[in-house]
C-alpha cells in the first residue's frame, strides 16, 4: 500500500468517527494562526496579613506581680543599753564622816538587783587581780543610788569543794539613816594632759613639786578615762602623800612595775606611754646625779 492509499483510509475514518468533517488542508484553515504572546511570570499569591505578636502571658493566679522596689529603710539607731549598765558616776573617793566600819551590824547583804550586779561586776576587776589570783584591794565603798554598798573581795568554793576556787565580789548594803556623800575632789579633767617625762633628780617623785603635779595629772586623768578610780590620786598639789602614792601603786601594779608608790623614771614612762606619747626605747633613763637608790634607780628599777 502506498502512501497516498494510506491517506485515504485515513480520511475515511476520520470521516467515520468525526461526522463527515475534511481533514483540514491548505484551503479549508478556520484562519490566520496568532502570533504567540511573549512569557509572562505568573502573578505571585496573595500573602495573608502577619499576626500581631502575641502580648505577655498573664501571671497564675497565685503569682502577684511585683511593682518597683520601695527604697531601703534607714538602719534602725543601736538601743540604749539597759538602765542599769550605764555609766556610773566616779566612785565615792572621800568616805563621808559617820560612815560606820566594815565589817559591822549595820552592814546586811544586798538583795540581787541588777544594779547591784552591775556595780560588783565592774569593781570585781578592781578588786581581784586575776593572772595572780591574789586579792588586790579588800573592800571598795559607794554610794549607789542614795545608799552606801561596800564591796568585798571573797574566796567561794567550786563544784569540787576547794575553798579558794572561785574570785568572787560581795556587796553588804548599809542599813538605816545613810550618811551624805562628801564633795568629788574635782571634776573630771577636760582635756589630754602633758607627758609626765623622766625624773628630774633622785627623789624627785616625792620632791618636785611641777613633777608630782604632772604625774598625779596623769594619773587622775587616766583614772577618769579608763574608769580605774584606784588611780585617782584625789587631786592634784604637788604633795606626794598617801593618796598619790596609793594610786602610783595601783597603775604599778597593773603595768608590771615594781610596787613601791614612787614615780620615777621607770613609772613615769609607763604613764606616758599609756597617755599616748613617745617614749624612748627602754625608758626614760634615770637621773644622772647622785648615788643608787631613790625614786626606784636603780634599788628599784621596776618603779
Amino acid at each position: 500500500m502506498d502512501l497516498t492509499t494510506v491517506l485515504m483510509f485515513l480520511a475515511l475514518l476520520e470521516d467515520g468517527q468525526g461526522g463527515g468533517g475534511a481533514m483540514p488542508g491548505p484551503g479549508n484553515l478556520p484562519g490566520p494562526i496568532p502570533a504567540p504572546q511573549p512569557w509572562q511570570p505568573p502573578a505571585p499569591a496573595p500573602q495573608p496579613a502577619p499576626r500581631p505578636a502575641p502580648g505577655p502571658a498573664p501571671p497564675p493566679p497565685h503569682v502577684m506581680p511585683i511593682g518597683p522596689r520601695p527604697a531601703p529603710k534607714p538602719a534602725p539607731a543601736p538601743a540604749p543599753p539597759p538602765p542599769h549598765i550605764k555609766p556610773m558616776p566616779f566612785p565615792t573617793p572621800v568616805q563621808p564622816q559617820g560612815l560606820p566600819p566594815f565589817p559591822g551590824p549595820q552592814w546586811t547583804p544586798c538583795p540581787t538587783t541588777a544594779a547591784i550586779v552591775a556595780r560588783a561586776v565592774y569593781w570585781n576587776a578592781i578588786l581581784w587581780n586575776f593572772p595572780t589570783k591574789t586579792i588586790r584591794q579588800a573592800t571598795a565603798q559607794e554610794q549607789l543610788g542614795g545608799q552606801w554598798v561596800t564591796f568585798k573581795a571573797a574566796w567561794h568554793p567550786d563544784a569540787s569543794g576547794n575553798p579558794q576556787g572561785l574570785m568572787a565580789t560581795e556587796a553588804y548594803c548599809l542599813g538605816g539613816a545613810q550618811p551624805p556623800a562628801p564633795p568629788q575632789p574635782g571634776p573630771a579633767p577636760t582635756g589630754k594632759p602633758g607627758p609626765v617625762g623622766p625624773e628630774p633628780e633622785l627623789g624627785g617623785w616625792q620632791s618636785d613639786v611641777a613633777y608630782i603635779k604632772r604625774y598625779q595629772t596623769a594619773l587622775s586623768f587616766l583614772s577618769f578615762t579608763m574608769n580605774v578610780p584606784a588611780y585617782n590620786t584625789q587631786g592634784v598639789d604637788g604633795s606626794a602623800g598617801p593618796n598619790t602614792m596609793a594610786a602610783v601603786k595601783a597603775f604599778q601594779a597593773d603595768h608590771g612595775l615594781t610596787v613601791d608608790g614612787e614615780a620615777g623614771s621607770a613609772t613615769a614612762s609607763a604613764i606616758d606611754t599609756t597617755l599616748g606619747y613617745p617614749v624612748p626605747a627602754g625608758g626614760y633613763p634615770p637621773p644622772s646625779s647622785g648615788g643608787g637608790g631613790g625614786g626606784g634607780y636603780p634599788a628599784s628599777p621596776g618603779s
